[in-house]
């Protein structure tokens, strides 16, 4: 079970969400403490992260921070690759394949 709580404003609810048989990861807001973040999923879950930008720029420089506050204190699922990108920005395959090789060795290299 993974958990989306990514506009829930109460960070307290992590270690008893955490806690849950079947637990293996959670999504929440980015503004979360990232020490309280990394204590309740740390051994626990992995935590869910969408990553890719828009054609042409780097990958969400916040979430890319974000990703640095919490290395070697948290597995990091990052999910560099939303369904609606190809439609909506009208990349062909060989752009869209580049852009999230790019995305993917940049959050590579943070880590």
């Amino acid at each position: 079970m993974v958990v989306g709580i990514g506009r829930h404003p109460d960070a307290t609810l992590l270690p008893d969400i955490a806690a849950v048989p079947g637990f293996r990861g959670a999504a929440v807001p980015m503004d979360w403490p990232p020490a309280g973040v990394a204590a309740a999923l740390s051994g626990r879950g992995v935590l869910h992260m969408g990553y890719a930008g828009y054609p042409g720029a780097p990958a969400c420089p916040d979430r890319l921070a974000r990703a640095r506050q919490l290395r070697k204190r948290v597995r990091l699922l990052a999910n560099i690759c939303p369904m609606h990108c190809r439609c909506f920005f009208k990349e062909t395959d060989h752009e869209l394949r580049d852009r999230f090789w790019r995305q993917g060795e940049e959050l590579n290299s943070t880590l």
